[in-house]
């Protein structure tokens, strides 16, 4: 009976090893991120029509953006009120600077793909049950016990 189970045990190491082998390497969660954003920068980029000179213009202040983001993350001497208005305040000067790289008519399409996105993002969260506790309400246990009622 030993010998059996020590073969079956055997068998069935062997058989994960192989399966595992043969399994194709999944992209890391970050790769297929950059991915879409590459796909959607390019979709975007047919849409507006954008000009060699306007996409260096966009690219260098994504550069800027990036950096700017970075370092006030990193910085430990904000505090987390100042963090969040300097990323607000480096978002708004990233839109006012994109709305001066565009034309009019390229601002107006830019708006609605903004728009378009916002509306998607708020439908997939839709269907999400939200945590009470992350928006600052407590409850107490007979509204949790309400909850699973």
């Amino acid at each position: 009976m030993k010998k059996i189970l020590l073969v079956f045990s055997m068998m069935f190491a062997t058989m994960i090893s192989v399966i595992a082998q043969d399994a194709p390497a999944k992209p890391s969660r970050g790769e297929g991120r950059r991915g879409e954003m590459k796909a959607k920068a390019t979709q975007i980029k047919k849409e507006l029509d954008l000009s060699d000179s306007q996409v260096a213009q966009v690219k260098e202040l994504s550069q800027w953006y990036r950096g700017t983001v970075q370092s006030i993350r990193t910085n430990d001497a904000l505090s987390k009120a100042q963090k969040k208005q300097q990323l607000k305040d480096a978002q708004a000067k990233r839109e006012e600077k994109i709305k001066s790289i565009l034309s009019p008519e390229q601002n107006q399409k830019w708006e609605s793909i903004r728009a378009k996105a916002k509306a998607e993002r708020a439908a997939q969260g839709e269907g999400r049950k939200r945590n009470p506790h992350k928006e600052g309400k407590k409850l107490d246990r007979a509204d949790e016990l309400e909850d699973l009622n």
